[in-house]
């Protein structure tokens, strides 16, 4: 076949790719949408690198551990709200009540809040979410070596997305969120040496998303469905080309099948097939558009039940152990064809000895069992010495993995457009060519080494942490995973280390003064083997290493002092910072201050706190602009 005479603006048509919005997969943590109220928690901790032994499967980098109130401490009736700047508003209402042998709460929350205002080219941004939920935490006293607690909970609402004219939405893709979960454990104790528990939970998480998108008939060809079943990196320069019109690109297509040499891209029928969609894109013409409702709806359900044993053999050494299996399933046309699942076992122990009153060590390991992704170990070991009843120095050494997710390894990604307008050889449903992933992927795995000082002054209101730490990454996946570019591996080798220190004092007891601050410096290497190519992807090395470190500021810290004036009136001064926290700087300012009383046994409080941004920069991404770097906020609230 001779070459076909051509110029670009055979090609200029009005190309749209299918938006890529990040899709809660299996492996994410939507922390907006934790279906737990904020006023329902006792204390949040967190630890940084990973701990599997004590804290489960894909304890990576970090722990952080959220902890509810228990309900025999929640008696009575607490409500409160909160309005502000931006939109943002939030509303919490209690009950709890109780026996001797009974307790319980009940909760109700709500938060909005507009988000962003504006992206970088200065439209707006909608980003806004609405979310309403419910809790229930109960506590059942069988006898003293029995207890029962029961949770249950759901969050309700919707998130806006803002829609992007370039990728051809006509409608916002907002999206329709439904959280559920419930939980039951059963605590027994043997004698006061020995105790178990057995825990079972579910939760299920629904995203609706949809929207009418208007793109060239091309998306839904015959030639690039077939063409993307047998060579996807062909598929995916080929679209590229098409997008911008790289006429370079056509013509190497068109002199290879001239020729009988096949393109570096694939073989000669690939070639054959690459040929006939570029010539069916110019029999449509540069204003062919066919506009349909699609989506990126997708439901999940985690069940886990777990057995865990706890036994004292005497006043130095103490076991932890148990055994747990997990299955997630996972029900997706968009991403997976349909649904899947996956089963985990897992067992694991925490062996703890301390040597009188000086030397302690811990050790504990959690061997697992993925069916998607093999058997593998992670260990744990730590070791203390306490210089004297106020100085503690530590030394940590553990290993953990990262299993892929199912987005990552298993995904089989299509769009099937429905309301077809105009329809499409008649008929009103036609479905885009299939993204696949390569499938394979390792673990990503760490070890990470840290060794810490610990010192706490009663006496002088002075505590304070300080920990140097040294972390190995490697075989992490790093690529692209958009719809015309999906080319995960295990590319990358990182070493970060650094330091971080969080110390507080209270010289006398109307002030308390805080700061933290972390260093981290890191380096990365690339061990992949995959070239990206330019026509149609803008990755390149260094910017797998910039996605990779994109939340790790070099330089990060706050510094704060609260002053209580009196028994009901108190203030806090806080300062933020984070060097090139993605792509900006970050610094935020925040006077707080509060007023509580007691009036006929009612507990009153006012909050009022305003937020003050010192520089016009962006948060984090070029998109994310706020207009008003002030932003106040008044809270009022009463428990009785």
């Amino acid at each position: 076949m001779a070459p076909m005479p051509m110029s670009k603006d055979d090609f200029r048509f009005w190309w749209t790719a299918v938006p890529f919005i990040t899709p809660p997969n299996l492996a994410n943590v939507d922390w907006q949408n934790i279906p737990v109220a904020l006023e329902d928690i006792a204390r949040i901790e967190i630890s940084r690198g990973p701990n599997a032994a004590a804290y489960g499967a894909n304890s990576f980098l970090a722990i952080v551990n959220i902890i509810t109130r228990h309900p025999y401490d929640t008696h009575g009736t607490t409500a409160s709200y909160w309005d502000g700047s931006n939109g943002y508003n939030r509303y919490y209402g209690a009950y709890g009540n109780g026996t001797e042998t009974f307790n319980y709460r009940l909760s109700v929350n709500g938060k909005k809040d507009d988000g962003y205002d504006r992206r970088s080219e200065g439209s707006p941004f909608i980003d806004s979410h609405d979310l309403d939920g419910f809790n229930f935490y109960g506590n059942l006293v069988l006898s003293s070596a029995d207890h029962i607690n029961f949770q249950f909970g759901l969050l309700n609402g919707s998130h806006q997305y803002h829609p992007d004219e370039g990728d051809g939405q006509t409608t916002a893709p907002t999206s329709d969120q439904r959280d559920r979960y419930a939980s039951v454990k059963w605590q027994h104790e043997i004698n006061p040496d020995h105790f178990f528990h057995v825990q079972g939970y579910i939760q299920r998480r629904i995203r609706k998303q949809d929207w009418i998108n208007c793109n060239s008939p091309i998306l839904f060809s015959d030639n690039l469905t077939q063409l993307a079943s047998q060579n996807q990196r062909y598929n995916s320069a080929l679209i590229g080309a098409l997008i911008s019109g790289n006429t370079n690109f056509f013509n190497t297509v068109f002199d290879a099948i001239g020729s009988g040499k096949s393109t570096e891209l694939g073989s000669l029928e690939d070639d054959m097939l690459a040929a006939a969609a570029i010539q069916e894109a110019i029999s449509y013409g540069s204003d062919a558009e066919v506009c349909g409702r699609i989506n990126l709806d997708i439901e999940e359900t985690r069940t886990d039940l777990e057995f865990q044993d706890t036994y004292r053999f005497n006043n130095q050494l103490r076991l932890v152990s148990g055994l747990s299996l997990r299955k997630d399933q996972y029900t997706s046309q968009t991403y997976f064809g349909g649904g899947d699942g996956n089963y985990l076992k897992r067992l694991f122990f925490n062996l703890e000895y301390q040597l009188e009153a000086t030397w302690g060590f811990n050790i504990g390991a959690m061997a697992e069992d993925d069916n998607a992704n093999g058997s593998y170990v992670s260990p744990r070991a730590a070791v203390y010495y306490h210089v004297n009843e106020h100085q503690t120095i530590r030394a940590i050494i553990s290993h953990a993995i990262r299993t892929p997710d199912t987005y990552e390894q298993s995904v089989n990604w299509s769009f099937t457009a429905t309301e077809l307008n105009p329809t499409l050889n008649g008929e009103t449903e036609a479905t885009t060519f299939k993204t696949m992933s390569p499938g394979g992927l390792d673990n990503e795995k760490i070890v990470s080494r840290e060794i810490g000082y610990y010192l706490n002054y009663p006496m002088l209101g002075w505590e304070a942490d300080i920990k140097l730490f040294d972390d190995s990454l490697w075989d992490l996946i790093s690529a692209p995973l958009q719809y015309f570019s999906f080319e995960p591996e295990n590319n990358l080798h990182i070493e970060q280390r650094g330091i971080e220190l969080e110390t507080s004092i209270t010289p006398i007891p109307s002030d308390t003064f805080r700061l933290t601050y972390a260093y981290m410096d890191q380096d990365a290497e690339y061990t992949g083997t995959a070239d990206f190519l330019s026509e149609y992807t803008s990755f390149t090395v260094s910017r797998l290493y910039d996605i990779e470190s994109r939340l790790s500021a070099q330089n990060s810290g706050s510094l704060s002092w609260t002053h209580r004036f009196n028994r009901n009136l108190r203030s806090s001064l806080v300062y933020y910072v984070a060097d090139q926290l993605a792509e900006y700087d970050y610094q935020r300012y925040d006077v707080v201050l509060s007023y509580e009383r007691l009036y006929h046994g009612v507990e009153m409080d006012l909050t009022v706190k305003l937020e003050h941004y010192p520089n016009t920069d962006p948060f984090m991404y070029s998109n994310n602009r706020l207009d008003d770097r002030n932003h106040l906020y008044v809270g009022v609230g009463m428990k009785f």
